[in-house]
């Protein structure tokens, strides 16, 4: 999927598609918090929700990486975006299992899921929120394409 979604991406609003898909990943994680409560959570009902959301990241990654490149106003401010969030992605990779394995010891699993899905409606407010102009057809490939204005100069 990811060949055709980075088509898809470059041809849709990232900022839509990024709600799109956080509500999605919210929607699957409330199934999951849902199964697992309830005690009727089965491996093909995580087989199943696994594989929706693999779907889901193929377009969600993608387009975040290149969704802060649009966001960002001023190109000399580009490399310290992209390390930002890197640093934001990597941190949460760190610190996400080990307070979901202190909560799990603590509270089980059901509270584990239930914060996972509630943690995406932050990111859905901060989608929305934004204030983004979009970007016209004929700049996106300039915009996606540093080495575009570099041959340009020549």
């Amino acid at each position: 999927m990811a060949p055709l979604a980075g088509v898809l991406i470059d041809r849709w609003d990232r900022r839509r598609l990024l709600i799109i898909t956080q509500v999605l990943s919210a929607i699957q994680a409330i199934i999951l918090f849902a199964l697992v409560v309830t005690n009727i959570i089965e491996v093909w009902h995580v087989v199943i929700l696994g594989i929706f959301l693999g779907l889901v990241n193929a377009f969600d990654m993608p387009a975040r990486q290149v969704f802060v490149v649009d966001i960002i106003e001023k190109k000399e401010d580009l490399g310290n975006a992209i390390a930002l969030n890197s640093a934001m992605v990597n941190i949460a990779r760190l610190f996400g299992p080990s307070l979901a394995g202190i909560i799990l010891a603590w509270k089980g699993e059901g509270l584990c899921f239930f914060i996972n899905a509630i943690s995406y409606l932050a990111a859905i407010l901060a989608l929305v929120l934004m204030d983004v102009a979009p970007i016209p057809e004929e700049n996106r490939s300039k915009k996606l394409d540093p080495l575009v204005e570099l041959k340009e100069g020549f």
